[in-house]
């Protein structure tokens, strides 16, 4: 329980500054690209925590834009954020008991020295949080686009053939 309440603390203190999904600007042009297989990276992170993170293959179409960037949207749960046994068990089989999260990929528009990152929509992940509480403040981030840095990545990004 106190695991759940530190992380509804962090992400209620965090999403003071996300974007809301709904609340994003529909692009004027429309753009996609596909990925023939899935696409991961492994990083040992924190207390030595192996993280695998990407994206699962498919279509990934331009859905929405900010000021510094266009996000890129695939279909159903495609961002693969997995740690521990669980990214093991993807990169042994390709599978995974976690499920995948929905988002896609940001990548900053021409003139903006961003690096593209991976972005998922919090509360597409998270089953039923336990207490009232807990409850309360996740919902509140329920629809905040999070990102993950994907800066590392800078060929599969150049690699990507965007057609419009």
């Amino acid at each position: 329980m106190r695991s759940a309440v530190a992380f509804a603390l962090v992400v209620a203190v965090a999403g003071g500054c996300a974007h809301k999904w709904q609340d994003l600007k529909k692009p004027e042009r429309q753009a996609s690209f596909t990925l023939d297989k899935d696409y991961t990276r492994t990083e040992t992170r924190g207390i030595g925590v192996k993280w695998v993170e990407g994206l699962r293959a498919g279509v990934y179409s331009l859905s929405a834009e900010d000021d510094d960037g266009w996000y890129f949207a695939g279909t159903a749960s495609c961002v693969i954020k997995l740690s521990g046994d669980n990214g093991e068990e993807f990169l042994k089989t390709g599978q995974s008991k976690t499920a995948f999260l929905p988002g896609g990929l940001w990548l900053p528009k021409k003139g903006i020295d961003k690096e593209a990152k991976l972005f998922y929509l919090f509360g597409g992940e998270a089953a039923a949080p336990t207490g009232a509480l807990v409850g309360a403040i996740v919902a509140s981030g329920k629809g905040d686009v999070l990102f993950i840095g994907y800066g590392s990545e800078q060929a599969f990004v150049k690699g990507l053939k965007i057609s419009d």
